[in-house]
């Protein structure tokens, strides 16, 4: 019973930890908010790796894959997301969502974006990496086999969850809800091991720096789900096919700052973020909170024409 218990501690801990890690900006597309599918117009593919604190040992990485585009005869956009989160070799969470979106111009210079995803949520465990005190030997580090075998089965779950998007001029603003059901990812009962909803709030706008491809776009953003809330301010500046960006970030982990780069080869764009913490040893956190690298590759080319509003999010 005890390892029962200190298993479902361990389970919930490392989850708590890989959920509070939002992936900051646009770089997860539709995967971020469903009514973002479509909304840059042509087909985008998006392959993201983030690992969470490196360099401790923890062994706390997240993979990201989504594909989406606007479809003409929809009105708006559809797309397909699939990612896993993997704690420490013992918990995988791998999810897929399909989103869709539509796109509605309300007035001349007023866009507004609706989205919805569905998808699924696996969860499994591998108890044959746990390790507990009376399986070592104190003096020769000998790993005796366990004298009790924890069971934690596979499960899979339900998720849901909706976005808007809107756009006035060059002024940006989203809002999406997720995990609208909040499963029970654990299968206990227990409050603390409901995947609860989060809320988020997005603003950026494009501003001009008198012509020549120079662009400063300013960003913020709410989020708030459970017991974790962030927030972050900053602002990237774009050149041509170069952007360079900056933000702060405000959370119940602490304060960080997040770096990244971004630069488009033809038809791929090539993005790295680095997020640290910012004050002193904050929850007992490493100084290198995430690292973040990813792709976007345009396949395919969409007629602008049938296309309302196509809007270049930033990878911040």
């Amino acid at each position: 019973m005890a390892r029962l218990l200190i298993s479902f501690l361990l389970v919930t801990a490392t989850f708590s930890l890989l959920h509070s890690q939002h992936v900051t900006g646009f770089s997860a597309g539709s995967g971020k908010n469903p009514s973002f599918a479509g909304i840059e117009g042509d087909g985008a593919l998006r392959i993201t790796y983030q690992s969470i604190f490196p360099g401790g040992g923890y062994n706390l990485n997240r993979y990201h894959l989504s594909y989406d585009a606007f479809i003409e005869p929809m009105h708006g956009g559809a797309g397909i997301t699939v990612s896993s989160d993997h704690s420490g070799g013992l918990l995988a969470d791998s999810r897929i969502r399909l989103s869709w979106s539509y796109h509605l111009r309300a007035t001349r210079e007023l866009y507004v974006f609706a989205g919805l995803y569905t998808g699924l949520i696996h969860r499994s465990f591998n108890s044959s990496r746990l390790v507990f005190s009376d399986q070592i030997d104190p003096v020769n580090g000998v790993i005796f086999p366990g004298g009790e075998t924890v069971n934690y089965p596979s499960s899979l779950f339900y998720d849901m969850g909706a976005g808007f998007t809107f756009l006035y001029r060059n002024n940006f603003l989203a809002f999406d809800a997720s995990h609208l059901f909040r499963p029970d990812l654990s299968r206990s009962g227990v409050e603390g091991a409901y995947l609860p909803r989060t809320y988020t709030l997005q603003a950026f706008s494009r501003q001009e720096l008198g012509g020549d491809n120079l662009f400063l776009v300013p960003y913020a953003e709410i989020v708030a789900g459970g017991r974790d809330y962030r927030i972050a301010a900053g602002s990237s500046l774009e050149y041509n096919t170069l952007s360079i960006g900056a933000l702060w970030l405000i959370s119940d982990i602490g304060n960080s700052i997040q770096t990244g780069i971004s630069f488009m080869l033809e038809r791929i764009t090539v993005n790295y973020a680095f997020r640290f913490r910012a004050g002193g040893a904050e929850a007992g956190l490493p100084f290198a909170l995430t690292h973040q690298a990813g792709l976007r590759l345009s396949l395919n080319n969409v007629d602008k024409r049938y296309v309302i509003k196509a809007i270049k999010l930033p990878e911040l």
